[in-house]
């Protein structure tokens, strides 16, 4: 029997034209995101675990993606090739480093998983923190 991961996701995933840092996403782009929202969503969340954490990460990337593209036009350099390939690189560095990031949290959570667990050196502040309550 298969279970609910592996069976296949009919679901669409729909973006933002902002992404949730408030970076605005630029109309080229957002298509571009929009087109490969549904295999990179599906990539990201066997690394993540969460596919909302997957589509901000590929809107923060779309925004990305939209200011290199805006500045590029500004300083008058040759445009970006291949903005498909372009946008799933700087998307899959994000989930690398949202991936590193919560590796650094566990690690941490793991450590001070106990309040009043001195064996890890920061012992004081569980001990300030059951002295005053």
């Amino acid at each position: 029997m298969r279970s609910t991961q592996d069976a296949p996701s009919d679901q669409q995933h729909f973006l933002n034209a902002v992404a949730p840092s408030g970076r605005s996403i630029e109309p080229c782009v957002f298509v571009v995101a929009q087109a490969v929202a549904d295999q990179a969503v599906c990539y990201a969340e066997k690394f993540l675990g969460d596919s909302c954490v997957a589509v901000n990460l590929l809107e923060e990337a779309a925004a990305s993606v939209s200011e290199v593209i805006r500045a590029k036009e500004a300083a008058q350099i040759d445009p970006i090739r291949d903005v498909r390939r372009y946008l799933f690189r700087v998307f899959l560095r994000k989930v690398a480093e949202a991936r590193r990031n919560e590796t650094r949290y566990e690690e941490v959570s793991q450590c001070h998983s106990h309040p009043r667990d001195d064996s890890h050196g920061d012992g004081w502040i569980a001990r300030y923190f059951w002295t005053r309550f």
